[in-house]
């Protein structure tokens, strides 16, 4: 019992000496600011809310006079107000009363329509079996020009609805080093076909009816073309790249245009010898004398024909 009774007496001047302690240094360390639940009239705060920490009083408008003031309670938001998400535009819109803001709105892209799928008719084994041979046909013949020395370039395949030229040829020198001067756009069956008829005719007939004029090519030339023939609707052999028009042949001191000559001249049996050479070479040959259409130039090419057409 007597060390129950020490212990009580024990605890007493613990608390009365901290006490003391706390009191004497009340009046040298400044305090906190009251928090605003303390300074709310709770018993023993409102002189600290109404003093500042130099011990006058607060001027009004501070912080110390403003934390008089109950602080709100948050509240639960009202559904109404929580932003709606639009599904479509997956943008968050807020309902208003009020008018809009005056801010310029985005603006509104619309969806591009998907291309309209166009029914493309099924290849046949036949089709592609004549596709790859026609293919397996020119890379043939561009090798067979290279092997003769004819200078020349290839260019991707033409397509243009029916027209079109499976990998065209630009032809610049013959095998023999002739010029040809336009550029050109042609099947290479018909490269070969026209450096064949340089070879075999045109030389040897230059050499023969101009022995002193030195041939050194061909101009006025036009090859692929999309186009119908001129007398009917059917489409001509130009837009396949299998023709090839010839207006003049060129020589050292001048040329020799393709047009009507006079009977017995010295023209009229060249171009004769010509005319005659390229049917062979070419299914087609056309030229003056055959129709008005032809009256200033050759015309050959390679069209499909039981028997050449050389008129």
């Amino acid at each position: 019992m007597g060390k129950v009774l020490g212990s009580y007496v024990l605890a007493g001047m613990v608390l009365w000496s901290l006490g003391a302690i706390a009191q004497e240094a009340s009046g040298d360390i400044p305090l906190p600011d009251a928090r605003p639940d303390e300074a709310s009239g709770a018993p023993g705060t409102g002189q600290a809310a109404q003093t500042s920490r130099a011990g006058g009083p607060e001027a009004p408008g501070t912080e110390a006079a403003d934390a008089s003031i109950d602080p709100p309670i948050p509240q639960p938001r009202d559904p109404a107000d929580v932003p709606q998400v639009n599904p479509q535009t997956s943008r968050t819109t807020v309902e208003s009363d009020g008018p809009p803001p005056e801010t310029e709105s985005p603006a509104v892209v619309p969806a591009l329509a998907a291309p309209a799928e166009r029914a493309r008719p099924p290849v046949s084994s036949a089709d592609a079996a004549r596709a790859a041979s026609a293919i397996a046909a020119s890379l043939s013949c561009e090798a067979a020009l290279e092997a003769k020395g004819v200078r020349f370039e290839t260019s991707p395949s033409v397509s243009e609805g029916r027209c079109g030229v499976l990998r065209p040829v630009s032809l610049d020198r013959f095998s023999n080093g002739l010029a040809l001067e336009t550029r050109t756009q042609m099947w290479c069956p018909t490269a070969d076909a026209l450096d064949a008829w340089m070879i075999e005719t045109v030389v040897p007939a230059a050499k023969a009816i101009y022995p002193d004029r030195e041939l050194t090519g061909i101009a006025q030339v036009s090859t692929y073309v999309c186009r119908n023939r001129n007398s009917n609707a059917k489409i001509s052999e130009h837009a396949r790249g299998s023709a090839v028009d010839i207006g003049a042949f060129v020589f050292s001191d001048g040329e020799v245009a393709v047009a009507p000559a006079k009977e017995g001249s010295t023209e009229r049996r060249f171009l004769d010898v010509l005319r005659k050479g390229a049917c062979g070479p070419f299914t087609t040959v056309l030229g003056p004398g055959t129709d008005a259409d032809h009256a200033h130039h050759f015309h050959f090419d390679l069209a499909a024909r039981k028997n050449p057409y050389c008129k």
